[in-house]
């Protein structure tokens, strides 16, 4: 058995005790003892039955994550409370439609219980203003039942049997919620505690097996509380719900372990970089808030890092597959253009072999012009960084480059003809990237593309003659003067090879052939 796993099931179970005198100075103990451990671990001196691995992390990721989000292998997204919510609502409104009898002795009693518990904190005059339920057994027994020296009758309709009973389902569903949150108010304290073992371990610089394995959980747990947090603050009733601030300390923790410390890390050796990106993925295509967003984007890109060029271009386009075009055309999607403009930050080299042509297609295809913009936007982000000359991803980069330029071309043709862009605030990204396409075929471009880049220079006139920013005119002058520059250039070259002298061996050739000619 692995002695650090036992220390760590310890570790756990003391800071989830209730301690009543010196809880401080027993907790402050526990987690000295466990960095100290982890010190003699890291430092080599422990045999083989003390070492940080898969047992280890077992016992503390389901302290701070919650043991559900480490057995589920696939995601489930549904919300668990919320379900349990509307089954129990369901039950008891399906109870009061149906007229079954019940025990009013009991239901009262532990109804006037729960009541004073939720309404410890009111004010008096807030009960005052209230409507005053009697909910005396026997009085509402009367109302609901009535016996006629044990004749038959049917059960009559009365206004203050509607009342009290939905005063009843009231009291029950406050109590219920009251208890929920107090639940999750302790295991949020819990989580707190234990997190403070898990920071210990990477503070220390685990193994990339323990890293790998410790991603999704604490991804998944982060997104369930973002997702509770948003619902909380969202219905209004922040002041009622004690557990907020646990929820809101334990995300913060989270985030910074796996933004500040996880994302770091090196993961060159580490196998298995495909079902890890995909989770990854598929959890960033699900969220909804950029703080998340900006977590599986700091994932995402460190998986991709660790990888070799070819290696990565695979996978980058095997997870990529489709996501520009879902973002550009479906209104439903979660996906967000952060995404793409974190990856091309931070890999500009890959982002130019796997994004440069979908971001062509989105750039005329978009289902709107703001998303037309941005597609312009990144494309001319990727013409302007410069690339690393003598790399082994130079040529992949100059290839993508090249072959995207027509489609941007057409594209650039399409915006300026339309006339959503029409407007000065607008038309100034579809012309910057017309600019940067334009410098590179001045600089890099072979002869080829000012056949492609010309399908602009009659929209550039087009447009021009019809905005009336002076800025705009000098612009779309600017670009047709150097388009025409290159096309002439290229022209020329054409002329002067089918200019060039003949050799002398071929001018000898033709002599003999005028001689024998005239003979």
């Amino acid at each position: 058995s692995n002695k650090l796993a036992s220390l760590a099931a310890v570790c756990v179970e003391i800071l989830n005790r209730k301690l009543n005198s010196s809880a401080k100075l027993i907790r402050f103990l526990t987690k000295t003892a466990w960095a100290g451990c982890l010190a003699v671990t890291n430092e080599k001196l422990s045999t083989d039955a003390f070492i940080l691995d898969k047992d280890v992390m077992n016992i503390l990721l389901p302290s701070v994550c919650g043991s559900a989000f480490i057995s589920l292998e696939d995601e489930n997204d549904a919300d668990s409370d919320t379900t349990e919510e509307e089954d129990e609502d369901d039950e008891v409104f399906g109870f009061s439609a149906n007229a079954t009898p019940m025990d009013l002795d009991k239901a009262c009693n532990s109804s006037d219980e729960n009541e004073v518990k939720s309404e410890a904190g009111d004010d008096q005059s807030e009960e005052e203003e209230e409507e005053d339920v009697e909910l005396d057994p026997s009085a509402l027994e009367n109302l609901l039942l009535e016996d006629s020296d044990g004749e038959e009758k049917e059960l009559e309709h009365h206004a203050g049997a509607d009342s009290a009973l939905a005063q009843l389902i009231k009291m029950k569903q406050d109590a219920r919620k009251a208890g929920k949150d107090h639940r999750e108010k302790a295991e949020g304290v819990h989580k707190l505690r234990c997190m403070t073992l898990l920071e210990t371990v990477f503070a220390r610089k685990p193994s990339q097996q323990i890293i790998m394995m410790s991603i999704c959980p604490l991804l998944r747990a982060r997104r369930e509380l973002d997702k509770s947090i948003e619902s909380i603050t969202a219905s209004g009733k922040k002041k009622g719900v004690t557990s907020l601030s646990e929820k809101r300390a334990l995300l913060r923790q989270i985030s910074a372990l796996l933004q500040g410390k996880i994302s770091k890390y090196d993961l060159t050796q580490a196998e298995d970089y495909h079902s890890l990106a995909t989770e990854v993925m598929d959890d960033l295509k699900k969220c909804n808030s950029q703080s998340h967003r900006t977590c599986c984007n700091a994932l995402l890109i460190m998986i991709l890092k660790a990888q070799k060029f070819d290696e990565s271009t695979i996978l980058c386009r095997e997870i990529f597959a489709g996501t520009v075009e879902e973002w550009s055309t479906r209104r439903t999607t979660k996906i967000h253009s952060s995404m793409f403009v974190d990856l091309i930050g931070k890999i500009p080299c890959l982002s130019r072999v796997v994004l440069l042509k979908p971001l062509a297609m989105s750039a005329k295809n978009a289902r709107s012009s703001f998303l037309k913009l941005e597609s312009f936007r990144m494309i001319s982000s990727l013409y302007t960084i410069p690339m690393k000359a003598g790399n082994e991803e130079n040529s992949a980069e100059i290839m993508a480059l090249g072959k995207s330029i027509p489609e941007i071309a057409i594209a650039i043709a399409a915006a300026l003809t339309d006339e959503v862009f029409s407007k000065a605030n607008k038309a100034r990204d579809v012309l910057k990237a017309a600019e940067k396409i334009v410098a590179y075929c001045l600089n890099r471009g072979g002869d080829e593309l000012w056949s492609d880049v010309a399908v602009m220079k009659e929209s550039l006139e087009l447009f021009s003659n019809k905005t009336e920013s002076a800025g705009i005119k000098n612009v779309c002058a600017k670009l047709q003067k150097d388009i025409s520059k290159g096309i002439d250039a290229v022209a020329k070259k054409d002329e002067d090879v089918s200019k060039t002298p003949q050799s002398k061996k071929a001018k000898k050739k033709s002599k003999k052939v005028k001689k024998k000619s005239k003979n």
